[in-house]
């Protein structure tokens, strides 16, 4: 998804716009792809041209139980596997 990036000198965000969005004039800005599974945490003003600095995006709660799920479904088949159930 593009994104438009407004800030200022020292790298921080100011406004983070997706979707339908006007290019201001005169201001910093950058237009980037973020992406997914990822969030933008700040833009890199010691290099030219200056770069965003992207993280991970935390996990959902529904990621969360869905993965726990996923691990309590593991744990029932070794056991029943194994002969405990």
């Amino acid at each position: 998804m593009k994104s438009l990036i407004i800030y200022d000198d020292e790298g921080n965000i100011l406004i983070q716009k997706s979707g339908t969005y006007t290019i201001p004039q005169s201001v910093q800005l950058l237009e980037i792809e973020i992406p997914e599974g990822e969030m933008l945490k700040g833009m890199d003003t010691t290099v030219e041209p200056h770069v965003p600095v992207f993280i991970s995006a935390p996990k959902t709660d529904a990621e969360r139980l869905t993965e726990q799920e996923r691990e309590l479904a593991d744990l029932q088949y070794t056991l029943m596997m194994g002969g405990v159930i």
